[in-house]
């Protein structure tokens, strides 16, 4: 599977020593030794090469420290359904960068994808009813429904209070209470797409403003699974949160990033078996860059 994105392989036994020269190192996670674990969680030098982690579960319970140590951005669950596409999708957008942006490139052909264009924060509860009819016409888990809406909510609510910046960038809106009405500009609109292919159940939003940060996202993360005095962020926009919520309502939360140009959120509910399914299975990550 690997081939057909990298004619170059080689498979080993422990961690890539820092400096080592690999484009991208894949790492199953339980078959890393209790030392190898340790260095990944700080007893040691990490690898200097980015990393995509697969796990069965056990990453999750070491994900506080792999976040703190911004070494964690691509993790892809083999208990949550996720795909070879998933997996191709994942190294190809890794290792070429180039076009990360789309829902499509994670779903096959979907049953009736529908757009929207949000150009006001009032129209956030319009939008969150037409999640809702789509989830039930899709015939998902009453509970997925909801979830839906959960992340349709979380999406929209940070493309457009903590989204915008000026020009020197600084939030614009996100201390601005949401009872707030907040206009975008044409050139600022917010671009959603609902899309379900009989399997997934798909939700993304783009901003055209680029602000949000690996480093912040990660920071936002590692917080709240810390479960530490700050992990709730008091401010009135504050998206720690709400990141936190997208990651536990989805099975697949991911986010491409191009700097100062856009920011892509997708979120992937696994519909294919019972809630309980759902509700068991580990959660993929993963964050991309581009220039």
């Amino acid at each position: 599977m690997l081939r057909t994105v990298s004619a170059e392989l080689e498979i080993g036994d422990a961690l890539p020593p820092p400096g080592a020269p690999y484009d991208l190192a894949l790492i199953h996670y339980e078959g890393l030794t209790a030392d190898a674990r340790a260095q990944l969680l700080g007893a040691g030098p990490a690898p200097s090469c980015p990393l995509l982690f697969i796990s069965d579960g056990d990453c999750h319970r070491d994900l506080p420290g792999l976040l703190e140590r911004r070494l964690l951005t691509n993790l892809l669950g083999r208990q949550n359904g996720a795909t070879p596409k998933d997996l191709s999708v994942t190294v190809d957008k890794l290792l070429k960068g180039g076009d990360i942006f789309g829902l499509d490139k994670y779903l096959t052909a979907s049953v009736e994808p529908r757009s929207f264009t949000i150009a006001r924060s009032t129209q956030k509860e319009w939008l969150l009813e037409q999640a809702e009819d789509y989830a039930r016409a899709c015939d998902v888990h009453p509970r997925l429904v909801s979830l839906y809406c959960t992340v349709a909510d979380e999406f929209v609510s940070n493309a457009v209070y903590n989204a915008p910046v000026d020009e020197h960038g600084n939030s614009r809106y996100r201390n601005v209470d949401r009872c707030t009405e907040v206009l975008l500009a044409p050139h600022e609109q917010v671009h959603v797409e609902f899309s379900y292919d009989g399997y997934r159940l798909g939700i993304s939003t783009a901003d055209p403003f680029g602000s949000l940060t690996r480093e912040r996202l990660l920071q936002y993360l590692a917080k709240c699974f810390r479960r530490g005095p700050d992990q709730v962020d008091q401010r009135t926009g504050g998206a720690g949160l709400g990141f936190y919520c997208i990651y536990q309502s989805v099975t697949h939360f991911t986010v491409n990033i191009a700097p100062s140009r856009r920011t892509e959120l997708i979120g992937l509910l696994d519909a294919s078996g019972t809630y309980r399914d759902f509700a068991g299975k580990q959660k993929s990550f993963n964050i991309f860059m581009t220039e």
